[in-house]
């Protein structure tokens, strides 16, 4: 069978035009639109593609133009005379569904929420929401919820804390259906994981906008679970994730000192013994505050950002 005939029976050949139709703007603030509609449509298509990411059973179409310039991982990798410049990058543990965010945000410059099954691509999870089909409201609801917090009073967050026991936290021997799930469930888990992805490709930019949106996120779900499961995450020394801890440690010091909100809807005892570092890192917080009113606490508080 020769090259051509592979390449036209690769998936996502077909989306991309061979003679694309793009019109520039005339507005010179949109100068590069012909660019990044083109970008758009490269990402994750087979054509033109020079670049192979096999995560788990699935490859991932990317290529060297768009990816190397954003990513010192892959652009030392393809200009140091590695294997991988000629052969396809092994990533054997990673989520495919968490390396196409990756290479949804190398191509369009932001990620989103939507994650689609590999022989399905329209299908949407959306279980977390109650629904087996997201329809447009569920759509807006769930980009809300990962992407756009809404402020939390002391009252609002106390009425809707529960005290619920931990559940089983995000398997990392699981299925790619079981790492979306706990994404969509879990909007700070998500955007640690999407943190710490950059991190290893080495995307700056990528990297300070999840630590963005886990800093507007983290503890935004008053659930015990949903918060034990993202401080597992980020003590799983799964990636480097020291400055998120800290933004994790300081939200629940305030929240832990709060009269209005009950600890033990928080954090569980066992929850503490089972991640003894986080134990430490939250008892020695509180510990240099213990003598402190919660008016200076305050004031500490937006010193620091948190």
């Amino acid at each position: 069978m020769s090259k051509r005939k592979l390449e036209e029976d690769s998936p996502g050949f077909d989306n991309f035009p061979p003679l694309l139709s793009v019109t520039p703007s005339p507005d010179p603030k949109y100068v590069n639109d012909a660019v990044n509609q083109i970008a758009k449509l490269a990402f994750l298509s087979a054509r033109y593609s020079d670049m192979k990411l096999i995560c788990g059973d699935e490859v991932l179409h990317a290529h060297k133009l768009i990816v190397c310039p954003q990513s010192k991982y892959f652009y030392r990798a393809c200009s140091s005379g590695f294997k991988e410049a000629t052969e396809p990058f092994q990533f054997p543990d990673k989520e495919p569904a968490l390396m196409k965010k990756v290479l949804e945000y190398l191509y369009t410059g932001t990620y989103t929420v939507y994650f689609k099954q590999s022989n399905a691509h329209h299908k949407v999870y959306a279980s977390s929401l109650g629904s087996s089909v997201m329809g447009q409201s569920n759509a807006v609801e769930m980009r809300r919820h990962l992407f756009e917090p809404f402020p939390i009073s002391t009252q609002w967050a106390a009425a809707t804390s529960v005290n619920v026991d931990a559940g089983q936290g995000p398997n990392d021997g699981g299925s790619d259906n079981d790492f979306t799930a706990s994404c969509l469930r879990n909007a700070a888990y998500f955007h640690a994981r999407m943190f710490a992805e950059a991190d290893y490709f080495l995307i700056g930019d990528l990297r300070q906008k999840a630590k963005n949106l886990f800093s507007n996120l983290f503890a935004f779900n008053m659930r015990k679970e949903i918060i034990q499961e993202a401080v597992e995450e980020l003590y799983s020394h799964r990636g480097n994730y020291q400055e998120l801890k800290e933004i994790a440690i300081g939200k629940l010091v305030k929240l832990l000192r709060d009269p209005n909100i009950k600890n033990d809807s928080l954090l569980s005892l066992d929850f503490m013994k089972s991640v003894p570092e986080f134990e430490h890192d939250l008892c020695a917080a509180l510990i240099q505050l213990a003598d402190q009113p919660l008016d200076v606490l305050e004031t500490l508080r937006r010193s620091r950002g948190f």
